[in-house]
């Protein structure tokens, strides 16, 4: 698997060893992305990611990535920002990974060795690496400026975001002195609002639920379907804003 940023997958399982390399790898916002090398019967299942771009920090935050193979050797850039990231599992039940795939059709492999190589990057910061610089981060929604709702439609006013984290399990952990573990802080979130004026207004961003038909009652704002495209409902039309065609005979 490689390419620039690599962050379009969930759940992959293989028996031998899998290659991760591309700039940056990194989950998608509050989704976890998870890899498993299992055994075969005649070697260790390994995991190997390279890569050395230096490039932005994704606006994806809250995710987890998980890598889990009897050898998982890091010599590339793992980023989740404001999330966590698991390399290895050492056995133990308490932190047992869950397969979403396969369950526990197949043993999940103990890791033996979980290596950082020089230069490799595994952060959970919210610190873009290239500027030093604190990175705001878009983060669901606040419909009535109370409640704030994350990207997957859940409440998160209290509980805010998952545990932040790194964890490196296995029955040896090596670090190489130009390896880094980036676990700082920084960054902020902000959620989208749209408040609606006295007359009603176009809401440039928002997905509309219903289809447009004479026979329903709308409120101000509301986004509706019609031919192929997304419009507000208003509560005072001016023609103005409309090229009216004659109808033809």
């Amino acid at each position: 698997m490689g390419g620039g940023d690599s962050r379009q997958w969930r759940c992959v399982n293989v028996a031998g060893d899998v290659i991760l390399q591309a700039a940056q790898i990194y989950p998608q916002t509050s989704a976890n992305s998870e890899v498993f090398a299992y055994d075969t019967p005649d070697r260790l299942g390994t995991i190997t990611i390279l890569g050395d771009d230096l490039t932005p920090l994704p606006l994806s935050v809250g995710g987890r990535l998980g890598l889990y193979a009897s050898v998982v050797r890091q010599a590339g850039t793992l980023q989740a920002p404001l999330g966590s990231i698991e390399l290895g599992w050492d056995g133990r039940d308490s932190t047992k990974p869950v397969n979403s795939v396969v369950g526990d059709l197949l043993t999940t492999p103990t890791s033996l060795l979980v290596s950082l190589e020089d230069f490799s990057v595994t952060s959970v910061s919210g610190v873009d690496p290239r500027t030093g610089a604190d990175v705001l981060f878009p983060f669901g929604i606040s419909p009535d400026g109370l409640k704030w709702v994350d990207p997957r439609g859940v409440d998160i006013t209290t509980s805010g975001l998952p545990e932040r984290g790194i964890a490196l399990q296995a029955e040896a952990v090596f670090a190489s002195p130009g390896s880094v573990l980036d676990t700082r802080g920084g960054g902020d979130l902000f959620s989208y609002r749209w408040i609606p004026d006295p007359g009603g207004s176009l809401r440039s961003l928002g997905t509309a639920t219903d289809t447009w038909a004479g026979s329903k009652s709308y409120s101000a704002g509301d986004l509706v379907l019609h031919s192929g495209k997304t419009w507000s409902a208003r509560s005072n039309i001016n023609l103005a804003d409309y090229t009216l065609l004659a109808r033809s005979r």
